[in-house]
């Protein structure tokens, strides 16, 4: 008896749990910086949000859709699925930056499916001087 590739696939009740979008993210800190990677495989760099709000939260968000409607499968009868195990929907994380944290110094990059968001620590958080004003400087007062 022959058997297809069909035949080998793994039942759909025990990849219930395959199916899912989920951002999952290593998040490493630096002398100077805090850096989160995570995955976000067969995301497009335009689907992928990043945001800032006013308490210094850290909002990821990003969606991926597979194709798959109903009119592609059988409407001239040429082609059924047998499988769609891809997974796709909208994922969204929130990241608590910690105090030292520079909120104004965020940079992200993304290559082959993997985000990297480096959080840049403020001056005073890595023992160096607080930045000044432009154009202030502080005077030292020396103690007698």
């Amino acid at each position: 008896m022959t058997s297809s590739f069909l035949d080998s696939m793994i039942p759909r009740e025990h990849i219930s749990d395959m199916n899912q979008f989920d951002f999952v993210c290593d998040i490493v800190e630096k002398k100077d910086r805090y850096t989160l990677s995570g995955e976000l495989p067969g995301c497009n760099v335009k689907n992928v949000d990043i945001k800032m709000d006013k308490d210094n939260n850290l909002h990821v968000s990003a969606h991926k859709s597979t194709k798959h409607e109903e009119e592609d499968q059988s409407r001239d009868g040429r082609m059924k699925w047998h499988a769609i195990e891809r997974s796709s929907g909208r994922v969204e994380r929130i990241f608590t930056l910690p105090e030292g944290a520079d909120p104004e110094k965020v940079e992200a990059s993304m290559k082959d499916g993997i985000l990297t968001i480096d959080v840049k620590k403020k001056p005073e958080a890595i023992g160096e001087p607080k930045v000044e004003e432009e154009g202030m400087k502080t005077i030292p007062i020396k103690a007698q």
